[in-house]
Parts: C-alpha cells; structure tokens; sequence
C-alpha cells in the first residue's frame, strides 16, 4: 500500500496525467466503451473541437495483458481462437486473438495544422440498446444505421468509398453481422468492387486500444 497504489491505477488518472505532464489545460478524461474506446475517445476530441473546447487534442489508447484470469475467461466463452490465428472473413473464423497497443493520435484544425496526413470529416457513435441474443451480440441494423448517418451528416456517397478499414474480428457472429451492415450501405448499386480489410487480420486485436490503431495504420499508410 503506497500513495501511487491510488493514483497510479485508477482510470479517471491516467489521461489526467499526460495533462500534468504537459501542462494541457483543456479537456481531459478516459473513455472506456470496450472495443470502440478509442474510437469513442476520437469522436469526443473531434466534438471537443468543433465546439471550441480546444484547438488541438491527443487521443491515445493503450492495451496490455497483465491479467491471465481475463484470456481464461474470453476462452471460456469461446470468444478467442485457441490456435492463435486472427482468420478475418473467413469461413473458418472461430474466435479472435489478443494483442496489444500503445497509440497516439494528435489531432487539430486544419487551419493550424503544419503538416496534414489526412482529414477526420466526421465521426457518430451509438448502441445498439436491448437484444434478444444478448449483450454481446451485434446488431446489423444499428450498424447499418450508424454507418449511414455519417455519410448523411458528412454529405459524401458511400459508393464514392473505395476501401473500409472494418472491426474484423475474425468471430462467427461478428463478421458476418459488420459485412451484412457494409454491402447495405456501400454495395447496393456499386458498378467497381469495394476494397474491404482488418489489420487484426496480422496483429489480433487490441481490444479497447482497437480503434486507434487501426486508424494510426490508415492515417500511416495513406501519407
């Protein structure tokens, strides 16, 4: 028992210490929404932004397994692949694989913005309420309808997107459910093919730090 037994683990301090570290001053606080974390986390410093909180924002994730009791307890609801292998969008798919990651994005307006990789234009957020199948099941309908929304507000043609970096997760009940949601919203009508991918596909998934990684990847790539 020590001072730092507090301070150090829980979650409402570890953003709060980057600002102390930096001395930031605007927004500061943790997300944590399971695999959409990060993602949720982007969507608010965007927010943050376009509301004048501030100008500028970090949106870090970071994913490390200390706790073997965890992996034994996704095992044993046959939620991960036990031979190790991330098999995304294929019929074989029978579980996913635990990674880890530390991220960081730093994120502005374009008007401060010395060198530019690529442009956040919108982000939208839901859930996906009550379930018959549980509340681990996807809903297809509420992904779909998320998905939509964003090119709605954004005002840009889904069938002008030539490629969807997706949560691919490598599960029987996900894949199908994310793939059914974008041959919806980015197939119906499309003459050329869609591009799809999951980075998981190489590095497994990194749970709550999922998100930011897969867009560090594509911001990465595309500069």
């Amino acid at each position: 028992m020590n001072f730092y037994g507090v301070l150090g683990n829980v979650l409402s301090m570890m953003a709060n210490r980057v600002s102390f570290f930096f001395g930031f001053n605007g927004p500061s606080y943790v997300v944590d929404t399971a695999c959409s974390a990060s993602s949720v986390a982007l969507q608010q410093a965007l927010l943050n932004i376009r509301t004048g909180q501030c100008d500028a924002a970090i949106v870090g994730a970071a994913h490390l397994h200390h706790d073997p009791a965890a992996t034994y307890m996704f095992h044993q609801l046959e939620m991960t692949n036990r031979e190790g292998r991330c098999k995304v969008f294929d019929t074989s798919a029978d579980g996913y694989v635990r990674s880890e990651a530390i991220v960081a994005i730093y994120i502005c307006k374009k008007d401060m913005a010395k060198r530019s990789y690529a442009t956040l234009v919108h982000a939208v957020t839901n859930n996906d309420g009550y379930k018959e199948q549980g509340i681990t099941f996807p809903s297809v309908v509420l992904q779909e309808r998320v998905i939509r929304r964003v090119y709605e507000d954004s005002g840009i043609d889904p069938l002008k997107v030539d490629y969807i970096e997706a949560h691919g997760t490598g599960t029987k009940v996900g894949d199908p459910e994310e793939m059914t949601a974008v041959t919806n919203v980015f197939c119906n009508g499309r003459k050329g093919p869609l591009l799809v991918g999951s980075v998981k596909s190489n590095m497994g998934h990194t749970e709550t730090a999922s998100g930011e990684t897969e867009r560090f990847l594509f911001l990465y790539f595309i500069s």
